[in-house]
């Protein structure tokens, strides 16, 4: 890889990317802060990261609000941008423009960059793909927000169990 801003594949360490989820929010409370323009309803964000170089999901933040995109979920305080040392990255969508620790597409990429980020993201999604299949967290949730953190995460480590039995997700 002779792009200027990536010296070899070792140095790109996660994917990282925000998912929602719907929820019932009651009337009393403003929808506004919910609003998951994904969903055009109230809903709950999470950040996930996945190891670009094993079958695993290293990182689940949240919930938050749906308002808050993922930039603003990655920036928080005690949150996954502090955890990345200065020399790995992190590959992401356009969704984290402005954050030097993060790739994203580049026009000044590589062809063999290009096709390897392309395939992380895919990667990623393809996850973001195995937990929405289940019912529950595809479906909108109606049994309030702690109780939907701990079934996120019960779905999360459920998809994690089968990709180190017998279903991995793709290399890339």
């Amino acid at each position: 890889m002779k792009n200027n801003e990536h010296q070899d594949d070792d140095a790109f360490i996660i994917t990282v990317d925000g998912t929602h989820c719907r929820i019932n929010k009651r009337r009393t409370q403003p929808i506004a802060q919910w609003y998951s323009n994904k969903y055009i309803k109230a809903g709950l964000a999470y950040e996930l990261a996945i190891a670009i170089h094993s079958n695993n999901l290293v990182w689940i933040n949240g919930p938050f609000p749906a308002v808050q995109n993922n930039l603003q979920i990655w920036r928080k305080e005690g949150g996954l941008k502090g955890k990345i040392p200065a020399n790995k990255r992190v590959i992401a969508d356009k969704g984290y423009q402005g954050e030097p620790q993060i790739s994203r597409q580049n026009p000044n990429d590589t062809q063999e960059v290009k096709e390897f980020k392309k395939r992380a993201r895919a990667r990623h999604e393809s996850f973001d793909g195995c937990i929405k299949k289940y019912k529950i967290l595809e479906e909108q949730f109606c049994h309030g927000i702690a109780k939907h953190k701990a079934v996120f995460e019960a779905v999360c480590v459920i998809v994690q169990y089968q990709m180190e039995n017998g279903h991995p997700m793709f290399d890339v």
